[in-house]
């Protein structure tokens, strides 16, 4: 979905940001990078989840939004789920919760591909 943004007061090199909103489930968004490009960007993240009893692991959504609203689909840049994890046993439980947290950022990743 492509949205008509609107902008912010001008940054001090007088570019003038986009005001454009997260979709849906993503909390958090970088600052604008590429200001000086006919394309600005940033990264968006979701909720970042974890496995109870292992604080090694993290799952969240993770995408590029472009200054219209619209996200990167590039084979690198793509939105998808990014997972970090050391190298640990996991109990019956735990992988559980993983393959949970897992498919709640994959459906927001959903959500975010309507945009």
């Amino acid at each position: 979905m492509t949205t008509t943004p609107t902008t912010s007061d001008p940054t001090p090199s007088g570019c003038q940001l986009p005001d454009i909103p997260l979709p849906p489930g993503a909390v958090y968004a970088d600052l604008w990078s590429g200001t000086n490009s006919d394309r600005p960007y940033r990264v968006i993240n979701g909720i970042t989840r974890g496995v109870e009893g292992n604080s090694d692991i993290q799952v969240w959504a993770q995408a590029i939004q472009y200054a219209d609203g619209s996200l990167d689909q590039g084979a690198l840049d793509r939105p998808s789920v990014q997972v970090e994890a050391g190298c640990e046993a996991l109990s019956a439980r735990q992988a559980r919760e993983l393959a949970a947290a897992l498919i709640i950022a994959a459906g927001e990743l959903d959500g975010w591909a309507t945009r």
